[in-house]
């Protein structure tokens, strides 16, 4: 305790030394920064905060937009999926009905190149039992259908899970020049209303697609609910069947019992995002929306810029008014030390004015009244020498 008292002594001793014009400079400037300084710290976070909540808010509506467009889009494939299962069953009289009916499905959607119905084999393993193509897309960009069926039995370990009543969204984008996704449903079932055919369909992503262009900062994607990305704005992504289930909103989103949720999170660059997130309640499938929070927040940190610069302006400026201010109090006190040097030296008569009307100038005026009186006694002491002793004289002045 004692030392601290000691420390505060010799800095209060050191700014004591000052000059005058130093102590105004230094007060001054230690008030206007730590005022602005504690302004700027409440208007920069409680405008983060509000900043924050705005673009989570956005975040939200956009994917809560797009995923019910998003889910409009799964419905209608998924009917698309049911009628073509049930007139592939059927029996065609001739192949030109067959064919008939293949190039008017192809013709109204061409998004879908390939449909087969399936069942489970040895080792889940599917079997492909009827199936059409859409021959003349495939051919134009170097398909084939018994392509598409090697997949449909590679990928198996991933559909069978549809024989569990669960539709399955896979992207298979990496294996072609486009983005392409994979989608099987339940189809048919047996007595025990198990699942014992499924739909296995591959489908473009081109309409879907439209919905996940960039938004200003916004960047939304799919994904199914293996983290699989099915589709984003950022097309490399998609064709390089990319997965970030590591990522924490798409963790929370999958370990959500809740169809919705929003967060703030870091990716593994350690680059800070302000995402929402939405299930559609069809293969697993999350819609997500997300903003880096540097870029939601460059308006928050642009205006503490702009705050900063200010102070420091609004600090130059306090300065300099204070510097020339501080000379009309200084440059008296100048004056009345040295005539306070001259009547040390025995010049009594001191030519100061006084330069204002405050208090420094009823100083001034009082040391020049001083130096004439003492100027009087120092004549009355020597006219009193010349008659009496010295000593008399100085008991007699005083």
């Amino acid at each position: 305790m004692a030392k601290k008292e000691q420390d505060f002594s010799r800095q209060f001793g050191l700014f004591s030394r000052l000059k005058i014009r130093s102590k105004l400079i230094s007060i001054i400037s230690i008030i206007i920064v730590a005022s602005m300084a504690i302004m700027i710290s409440l208007a920069t976070l409680f405008f983060k905060k509000d900043n924050e909540v705005r673009i989570k808010e956005s975040n939200f509506t956009i994917s809560q937009v797009i995923a019910a467009k998003t889910e409009s889009d799964f419905t209608a494939i998924v009917e698309k999926l049911n009628i073509m299962g049930t007139t592939m069953l059927q029996e065609f009289k001739t192949e030109q009905q067959k064919s008939l009916f293949t190039s008017l499905f192809f013709t109204n959607d061409k998004d879908f190149l390939f449909v087969a119905i399936c069942e489970k084999g040895s080792d889940d393993v599917l079997s492909i039992k009827q199936r059409i193509a859409n021959e003349q897309h495939l051919a134009e960009n170097s398909i084939t259908a018994s392509q598409l069926e090697r997949i449909t039995r590679d990928d198996s370990h991933k559909f069978v899970r549809t024989f569990n009543d669960e539709a399955v969204v896979h992207n298979i984008s990496e294996r072609f020049s486009f983005p392409i996704m994979a989608v099987t449903i339940p189809f048919q079932r047996d007595a025990g209303d198990r699942v014992s055919t499924i739909i296995v369909s591959y489908i473009r992503l081109n309409k879907i697609l439209k919905s996940f262009g960039k938004s200003g900062i916004t960047d939304t994607f799919m994904i199914n609910s293996e983290g699989d990305i099915i589709a984003h704005p950022d097309s490399n992504l998609i064709m390089s069947h990319a997965n970030i289930i590591n990522l924490p909103i798409v963790d929370m989103m999958l370990k959500s019992r809740q169809d919705n949720g929003q967060t703030r999170y870091k990716d593994p660059a350690g680059v800070y995002y302000l995402g929402s997130f939405k299930k559609i309640g069809l293969g697993g499938i999350g819609i997500v929306s997300s903003v880096p929070e540097s870029l939601a927040m460059q308006e928050v940190y642009n205006i503490q810029r702009r705050n900063i610069i200010i102070t420091i302006i609004v600090l130059n400026i306090a300065i300099l008014i204070v510097y020339f201010f501080s000379k009309s109090l200084t440059g008296p006190l100048i004056s009345l030390v040295g005539a306070t040097k001259e009547i040390e030296q025995g010049n009594f008569k001191v030519e100061i004015k006084p330069t204002t009307g405050d208090e420094i100038g009823i100083l001034t005026d009082s040391f020049v009244e001083m130096g004439r009186g003492l100027e009087e006694r120092e004549k009355m002491k020597d006219a009193f020498g010349k008659f009496v002793n010295k000593e008399i004289a100085e008991q007699v002045l005083k």
